[in-house]
């Protein structure tokens, strides 16, 4: 194959001499089993994982306000209270976080995500709150997003807690449209049919509290074990 010569009144194509340089000759290659390189069945379930529980997060939102709950600044340290009372399960705090993450969690800043349906992998996910778990400086210039659910206090002696973990799932079922118009159905392209069921952690209060109320979380104990044995691993 022969090659083209190169325009000299290209930028940078001359050399310091001003001579033509020589293009080498560029063989055609076929490259074989492309398809070995597309996203992996492990890439594509953290992804789903990512998304559902990104999802979960933007669509149960906690519809509480400042009349209900008081957040106290003392130094470094914060505390939620409560304004006025809650029955038993009237509570539902939900988190909000841009990360989900498989290691390197915050320790009293994260929480698992319940999954099922993956057999075939014992990865652990979680959702991190360690950049919405902080207040603002007061002479901050901008308001930074925080969440309510990484403030509240956590414990890890459960009769010191007054809210509890639980998770919320969703049924989720897409409709792909293409703009031309045209019908197709799609389906999974890799040979792994697993069907991802995300569970999202959020607070619960499981009996009655009272008005002027500190609130005290159990922490996730399960993610407690997790970080330790990890640690343990990377020591070895």
């Amino acid at each position: 194959m022969q090659g083209a010569k190169i325009c000299q009144q290209c930028p940078g194509m001359k050399t310091q001499e001003g001579k033509e340089q020589e293009q080498e000759e560029v063989v055609p290659a076929i490259v074989t089993k492309w398809d070995n390189l597309v996203v992996t069945a492990e890439e594509a379930k953290a992804v789903e994982i990512k998304a559902k529980a990104a999802l979960l997060m933007q669509v149960f939102k906690t519809p509480l306000t400042s009349k209900e709950l008081m957040v106290v600044r003392r130094g470094k340290s914060v505390g939620v209270w409560t304004l006025v009372p809650f029955k038993k399960n009237a509570l539902a705090i939900a988190p909000w976080t841009t990360e989900v993450k498989d290691r390197y969690w915050t320790l009293g800043r994260s929480c698992l995500l319940q999954l099922d349906g993956m057999k075939s992998n014992k990865k652990l996910w979680a959702i991190d709150g360690r950049l919405q778990g902080k207040l603002p400086r007061d002479d901050a210039p901008d308001d930074k997003p925080v969440s309510i659910f990484w403030l509240i206090e956590r414990t890890i002696v459960s009769k010191e807690a007054n809210l509890v973990q639980a998770h919320a799932t969703s049924s989720i079922n897409i409709t792909v449209q293409l703009t031309t118009g045209s019908k197709r159905k799609f389906h999974q392209t890799s040979d792994d049919t697993e069907s991802i069921n995300v569970g999202m952690p959020y607070l619960v209060n499981p009996k009655d509290i009272a008005a002027h109320t500190r609130l005290i979380a159990m922490d996730d104990l399960n993610l407690h074990k997790a970080a330790a044995k990890t640690d343990a691993t990377s020591k070895k």
